[in-house]
């Protein structure tokens, strides 16, 4: 079943190969290269992509990780509705900008991160 989330990932990350769309060699070269974790989601708020740093923030390997909603990463679920309510829906006019809250690490221990993301931007990054 994780392979079917990893095909699923690339279909999300890549389309038809046309003017506007992007290897999904070099779209995980460039995020891998990053110290902060980015995370990608498709609209159901669904992972899609995490990088290295994603992987050793939270502790959790990127197969894990593939098709599970966001709040896996959330130390509190009202905070991952609220989040989808303010910016990460469809609707959202909010820009990328920073905010604050507690996500959870595989092993249960919380801490809070520095996230900035919005809809429209396609990632988050995160900083502990």
């Amino acid at each position: 079943m994780k392979d079917d989330k990893l095909e699923e990932t690339t279909k999300a990350l890549v389309d038809d190969g046309g003017v506007n769309s992007i290897s999904l060699s070099l779209f995980t070269e460039v995020f891998d290269a990053f110290e902060e974790a980015v995370v990608v989601t498709d609209a159901s708020r669904r992972l899609v992509y995490v990088n290295s740093a994603t992987e050793q923030l939270f502790g959790y390997s990127k197969n894990a990780l593939y098709g599970e909603e966001a709040k896996i990463l959330y130390a509190d679920e009202n905070d991952f509705s609220e989040q989808g309510r303010i910016r990460f829906n469809t609707f959202s006019k909010i820009a990328a900008e920073n905010y604050r809250v507690a996500y959870r690490r595989s092993d249960g221990e919380q801490f809070f991160g520095l996230t900035t993301g919005a809809a429209k931007c396609l990632t988050e990054s995160f900083r502990a």
